[in-house]
């Protein structure tokens, strides 16, 4: 089915609801609805964050800037020189990645952030 006629089919159906009075009692009626929180976001970014918020997910790049946060917390914590050495090697692959994931989606925003850099 095209997008063009799965549209006109969705419009059929609103108006045959409407017409039967299914909309008469819905709570909010004659209200305005509330604002969007992804209104200005583009369509695809906007697709992809109603899928993460659908399956409760969160997009890789939030993932990896909460793992960064945490592993630089876990590396000023220890003591132990080889634990901070393997704590560093896995933030370097994390920023790295988070930079590619960025660069990518023509997003480098993050390229020269204090965000992805080791310290």
């Amino acid at each position: 089915m095209r997008a063009k006629d799965f549209h006109m089919l969705v419009e059929a159906r609103i108006q045959e609801a409407a017409v039967k009075g299914s909309f008469d009692n819905l709570p909010g009626r004659g209200k305005p609805l509330p604002r969007d929180p992804l209104e200005g976001l583009p369509h695809e970014d906007r697709l992809a964050a109603l899928i993460h918020r659908t399956a409760g997910t969160a997009p890789e790049e939030v993932e990896l800037l909460r793992d960064i946060a945490q592993l630089r917390e876990a590396r000023e914590a220890t003591q132990d020189a080889e634990e901070k050495r393997k704590i560093t090697d896995t933030l370097q692959r994390k920023a790295l990645r988070l930079t590619l994931l960025f660069e990518a989606s023509g997003k480098n925003v993050l390229a020269n952030s204090d965000l992805v850099k080791i310290r």
